[in-house]
């Protein structure tokens, strides 16, 4: 009986202890897959937090640039203003000062133009006065002249005389005439290289050189007109000394006269070259500008009075 208590309590002993063993992996896998789940969980935790954190801080990141650059585009546009502002002040200060320039060199160009007009006016009515001046002086030298005449026995002859008297005087006012026209198409053209010197200086080219030139071809005109009102004033009488020497009489007045006017034109012909040297100096500028032609300005010499006295 006790025996077989025991072998029956052995078979029970070993049942519970085979039972603790199988039991024993499943109680021991329960708890290491729970710790797997947790570790999981935690990682994605810990993946979901680091992601946020990652997020913030990119978000954080591109709200600072994006402040940054919203920054640096209002500055460089306050910049940019400022400088568009600035650009335009100077714009517009430097087209009042260019208006300013252009205004005044318009006036001193009226002003030249007006003096200029004002001495050509002047000269003319001086050469007028001289030559109604010389009116009486021409008809009383004819009548003396006629009266010497009277010796010549050759009606012809004396004919012939008077007639280059006469035409001695109108030669004399024709090329002094000429002359003056001249010199006044000479102002014109100078006014012209003024106005074009003005438009030069203004795209900031030195034009001293060509205002010099202006300069000194007008005073040039002024001592011209002078030698013209000179010759204007002049007449010539023929002194007779003989029938006979009648042709060398009127040859040494006639030589007297081409030889005043001669001079007369020379004065003239330095101012056209003046004037071509002031056109030259503006065409030479170092920069493109309007070209003045200067025309070849006649100063055509005075002709000589042929015509024979003799038989």
């Amino acid at each position: 009986m006790l025996g077989a208590f025991l072998v029956v309590g052995g078979l029970a002993l070993a049942a519970d202890e085979e039972s603790a063993v199988s039991a024993t992996p499943a109680a021991v896998q329960r708890p290491a897959k729970a710790r797997a789940i947790e570790q999981k969980d935690k990682a994605k935790t810990e993946i979901k937090e680091a992601r946020d954190v990652l997020k913030r801080e990119v978000k954080e990141t591109r709200d600072t640039l994006k402040t940054e650059v919203k920054n640096t585009r209002d500055m460089l546009k306050d910049k940019a203003g400022d400088l568009k502002d600035k650009i335009k002040g100077e714009k517009t200060e430097a087209k009042d000062q260019l208006k300013a320039q252009r205004e005044e060199a318009k006036v001193n160009l009226e002003a030249k133009r007006e003096e200029m007009k004002t001495k050509r006016e002047e000269f003319n009515q001086k050469v007028k006065e001289k030559r109604e001046q010389l009116k009486e002086q021409i008809k009383t030298k004819r009548e003396e002249l006629k009266e010497k005449l009277k010796t010549v026995k050759d009606e012809r002859k004396r004919q012939v005389v008077e007639k280059l008297d006469q035409r001695l005087d109108a030669l004399n006012e024709k090329m002094t005439n000429h002359f003056s026209e001249t010199l006044k198409k000479i102002d014109d053209l100078l006014a012209k290289i003024e106005e074009r010197a003005n438009r030069a200086e203004e795209n900031g080219l030195d034009v001293s050189v060509v205002r010099m030139a202006v300069t000194a071809a007008a005073a040039a005109v002024e001592t011209s007109r002078a030698a013209i009102a000179a010759q204007a004033a002049k007449t010539y009488t023929i002194a007779i000394t003989s029938e006979t020497g009648l042709k060398q009489d009127v040859g040494v007045v006639r030589q007297q006269l081409n030889n005043d006017l001669r001079t007369t034109q020379n004065t003239v012909q330095a101012v056209r070259e003046m004037a071509r040297k002031a056109a030259t100096t503006l065409a030479q500028l170092p920069k493109p500008s309007p070209s003045v032609s200067v025309s070849p300005v006649s100063t055509s010499s005075a002709p000589v009075v042929e015509e024979s006295v003799n038989q």
